[in-house]
């Protein structure tokens, strides 16, 4: 959690933690922040997200020595901070740590069921934050899932196109953060984050040939009729379920002709959940 003197510093930068207001396009959330800054408003956070901040900031170092055992990479720096001035505009970073290269290391705590894809599209703004002011082209992101009691990171890769974006838009808030100016906020599409790359027409791989084309287009029937087997399957076993009488805990249907063998067994779980199930000929004598 942040230090009064903390706080008061952020009132002459725009920090990392601002980067997701600043390329949210939200002016409301613009005036808000800039309102904070001025002093005017105090920010407010719930019983509960205060006690998960407290134990973030506990955890961090932790997280810290735990990952650098499992990534084999020494966190250097932890807790330093960065300013640099974009024109008139002043950048500021506080790292959790740096790597042997200087490149920025954040850590977050994270108690709900995000996975790692959403949390590095949720602090991707951050991260690029902080690539400007580390001068670097990589952040690397680790968070530790509470609810699975697991550490996992990825590497953040510079977007220079969203970087420059953003620089605009910072300017832009801290001239109206600043004189007063009247700006409207532009909302920043999503940080391409990673060096993943799109193949908008499998046809045009190098290797594609004629083959292929045959042999995908009848995998795509396949699945197109998978798809529909499923619907259909699960349309049958509704009509099952709908014949269970109340307060019945199982039924039997017993099959003839070509399935002559099998049965279909509808379920009913002290907790009422009903299930069907197609019980095969060898599956019964298993049971029995």
């Amino acid at each position: 959690m942040l230090t009064q003197a903390q706080i008061d510093a952020r009132k002459g930068y725009i920090g990392s933690s601002d980067a997701k207001i600043i390329a949210s396009g939200d002016m409301a959330k613009w005036q808000q922040l800039a309102d904070e800054k001025r002093g005017l408003i105090q920010p407010h956070f719930s019983k509960d997200v205060l006690l998960k901040m407290s134990c973030g900031s506990h955890l961090e170092s932790w997280i810290a020595d735990e990952w650098g055992k499992m990534s084999n990479t020494p966190v250097m720096h932890r807790g330093i901070g960065k300013s640099i001035m974009f024109g008139e505009v002043p950048l500021h970073s506080t790292f959790d740590g740096l790597t042997d290269d200087k490149r920025p290391i954040e850590i977050k705590s994270h108690f709900g069921f995000m996975d790692m894809d959403e949390l590095c599209e949720l602090y991707a703004p951050q991260c690029q934050h902080h690539m400007i002011t580390s001068n670097t082209d990589k952040c690397i992101l680790v968070a530790w899932f509470g609810v699975r009691c697991q550490i996992k990171w990825r590497t953040i890769h510079s977007d220079p196109v969203w970087r420059a974006a953003y620089l605009d838009e910072a300017f832009k808030f801290w001239r109206m953060y600043q004189n007063g100016e009247d700006f409207q906020p532009t909302l920043l599409p999503p940080v391409d984050y990673d060096d993943m790359y799109v193949i908008d027409d499998m046809r045009s791989m190098e290797d594609w040939t004629e083959e292929d084309d045959a042999a995908f287009r009848m995998a795509a029937f396949d699945i197109a009729s998978a798809k529909a087997a499923v619907s259909l399957s699960d349309e049958a076993k509704e009509l099952y379920k709908g014949r269970l009488p109340k307060g019945c805990r199982k039924m039997e249907l017993a099959l003839d002709g070509n399935m002559q063998g099998y049965k279909v067994r509808v379920n009913r779980t002290k907790s009422g959940t009903v299930s069907c199930t197609l019980i095969e000929p060898k599956k019964e004598l298993e049971d029995e």
